[in-house]
């Protein structure tokens, strides 16, 4: 006996996997398309695919610096490109994601 709401054709059970399957697709493809340019970089030094990685990840990284200084957000901004840059000199291969 099938689980309630989960039925071959269709309904909620069904709706909530494909979406859910849906997201996992897109976190994987922008994973894998990061990978790319992170090798791009690495391998050749490509600093576009740098630059995009960047801009990519770059609120990541003052959101979390916005939750460290209590709000300030000069501050934040100051933490996170000291971060980039801190990350890019010891480790040029993963600039900090």
């Amino acid at each position: 006996m099938p689980l309630k709401g989960w039925s071959r054709g269709g309904g909620i059970g069904h709706t909530i996997f494909r979406v859910r399957f849906a997201r996992v697709a897109a976190i994987i493809r922008v994973m894998n398309e990061e990978a790319g340019l992170l090798r791009r970089f690495a391998d050749e030094g490509a600093q576009d695919a740098l630059a995009e990685l960047v801009r990519r990840k770059l609120d990541l990284g003052f959101n979390a610096a916005l939750r460290q200084t209590g709000g300030d957000t000069h501050l934040a901004q100051d933490v996170a490109q000291m971060v980039f840059v801190a990350r890019r000199r010891t480790d040029p291969r993963r600039c900090a994601w």
